[in-house]
């Protein structure tokens, strides 16, 4: 998997560094890859630089549906 495409918003190099370490540590982490996937892709759609509790807060909502 490309990592360096995988994600794409203000965030991905720090969630592409901590895959990277958590898989090199033996662990597979695909449903947490999946889960990043969904947050970066919203993190990129808001424009947002940071995860700032408010941006967090709504993504939560965005995600309400999964309740």
């Amino acid at each position: 998997m490309d990592t360096a495409t995988e994600f794409v918003s203000s965030l991905a190099p720090v969630i592409t560094r901590y895959l990277t370490l958590k898989t090199a540590l033996g662990r597979r982490y695909g449903t947490e890859r999946q889960i990043f996937r969904v947050l970066d892709a919203f993190l990129a759609a808001d424009h947002a630089t940071d995860l700032t509790p408010d941006v967090f807060e709504r993504w939560c909502q965005s995600q309400a549906h999964l309740k």
